[in-house]
């Protein structure tokens, strides 16, 4: 595995830091294309395909103009899909790859109603930056301001049991996402999220997919019932939900009792995926690279080693009082 840390100038240079980062790591570029508002980048590796787009105050992903600068986005957009085309058309040609996930159009006003996510804020440089690679697996915290951070997570799931042949197990999951009503045109809560659930009863801020029985898991998609849920128990504050909550709360209960009064104890607990799966909420793998815990248990940038792995602990979004999770980042070992 390969571990890099470092700062870009902007949105577009932390860009072209992934692109030269998974090249070196195994990735094949299949196109950088400068283009009006960015630069679009399209990657595979295997059946893996992954499709980016660097804007400053633009909207890489709906079909909303957004001509008030306080509403355009700034960041990075992610979208998978099953192959690559070089001639690619529509309103948002960077994600209208071939077998790439589609909205419910009802749900969304995203153009060519093709799933995409994003990291926002980017306006300025990155102080700092953390990428780590390990074979189909990639994690990438960005620091865009002191002490606050976005993430891209993409690869193949740690799967649970048999969920079929690559690119089964596919998942993109990013730190925040377009809507919502603050200044960068994203809801408060969902800038404090990391691989926060989603699911049809609350399409408003999709940040993940994941490919399953040969069909993506996507909110407001198709095949119906099979929606991205990625369970963590970061956003909603500290409420301990019973285990039937669609929040998947089980484990706010264990963040919020950290660190344990007794040796201040701060676990590592699994990112994980679940899809709904014959009407019932189903996890099926976990992130290889990643683990949440609390951030009052360690630094910011502290390295932790558990058994033969190293991890690097950074804050979900901000290191504060309301929202004080975590993300270890393994950096060594497997």
């Amino acid at each position: 595995m390969d571990y890099e840390t470092g700062s870009a100038t902007d949105a577009h240079d932390m860009l072209d830091k992934i692109r030269t980062f998974l090249v070196a790591n195994g990735w094949t570029q299949n196109g950088y294309v400068s283009e009006t508002y960015g630069y679009r980048l399209h990657l595979n590796r295997g059946a893996l395909y992954i499709n980016m787009f660097s804007g400053i105050a633009t909207d890489p992903i709906s079909a909303n103009t957004w001509y008030s600068t306080t509403y355009r986005m700034s960041g990075i957009a992610v979208s998978p899909s099953t192959g690559f085309t070089a001639s690619p058309t529509g309103a948002k040609a960077w994600k209208n790859m071939p077998g790439a996930p589609v909205h419910d159009p009802s749900y969304f006003d995203y153009a060519d109603d093709i799933f995409a996510c994003a990291v926002a804020d980017m306006t300025g440089a990155v102080i700092s930056y953390h990428l780590v690679a390990d074979g189909d697996q990639f994690i990438a915290a960005m620091e865009i301001s002191t002490g606050v951070y976005r993430w891209i997570a993409f690869g193949l799931l740690d799967a649970y049991g048999s969920i079929g042949s690559s690119p089964n197990g596919f998942y993109v999951s990013t730190s925040s996402c377009m809507g919502g009503s603050s200044s960068s045109g994203l809801g408060y809560e969902e800038l404090r999220r990391i691989f926060a659930h989603m699911r049809s009863s609350d399409t408003s801020y999709p940040n993940a997919t994941v490919r399953f029985n040969d069909a993506w898991a996507v909110p407001g998609g198709n095949p119906v019932g099979d929606v991205a849920q990625p369970i963590s128990a970061i956003g909603y504050g500290y409420t301990p939900y019973q285990d039937t909550s669609i929040t998947w709360g089980a484990m706010h209960g264990l963040l919020s009792s950290m660190p344990a009064d007794i040796g201040g104890l701060s676990p590592l607990l699994p990112a994980q995926i679940g899809v709904v799966y014959s009407g019932n909420p189903v996890p099926i793998g976990h992130f290889g690279l990643a683990r949440i815990t609390h951030m009052d248990g360690f630094s910011v940038g502290q390295t932790i080693t558990v058994g033969s792995e190293d991890f690097v602990v950074l804050p979900c979004n901000n290191a504060d009082f309301d929202y004080p999770y975590a993300i270890a980042i393994r950096v060594t070992g497997a």
